[in-house]
């Protein structure tokens, strides 16, 4: 018998792209024993309850709402798109870092260039005087 308890567990779990594995490693306990929760077949208690409403960064009233909430889902769901976020700014960062060393190499060369007295490669579209 699915309780709304376990189903929030799951639906939480999979917003947040745990695996039963990955909650259950957080939490201390086996797979097995989160997936019992899912399915109703038995609770979390104590310090437990605490630390699967913190890993999984709702409170504990929200994991027991008996009716599908809107407020739990934008919590789940803006925490998700703010670490997709998060990861595309990371990783614009990274890439700008990379471009402006690039760039870094390149005026180097050209320096270079010019000190051993070359000229910067030609525009092939450019015309004599």
């Amino acid at each position: 018998m699915e309780s709304q308890f376990g189903k929030n567990i799951r639906r939480i779990r999979i917003a947040k792209g745990l695996t039963l594995k990955q909650l259950a490693e957080k939490l201390g306990v086996s797979f097995q024993s989160v997936e019992k929760w899912e399915k109703g077949i038995t609770m979390p208690t104590g310090k437990r309850l605490l630390l699967l409403a913190e890993v999984l960064e709702v409170t504990q009233n929200q994991l027991y709402e008996t009716e599908k909430s809107e407020e739990l889902d934008t919590v789940v769901i803006s925490k998700v798109e703010y670490d997709r976020f998060q990861q595309a700014l990371t990783r614009e960062n990274e890439l700008l870092r990379e471009l402006a060393e690039l760039r870094k190499e390149k005026i180097k060369d050209l320096e270079a260039e010019k000190i051993k007295g070359g000229s910067p490669a030609k525009n092939p579209t450019s015309v004599p005087n």
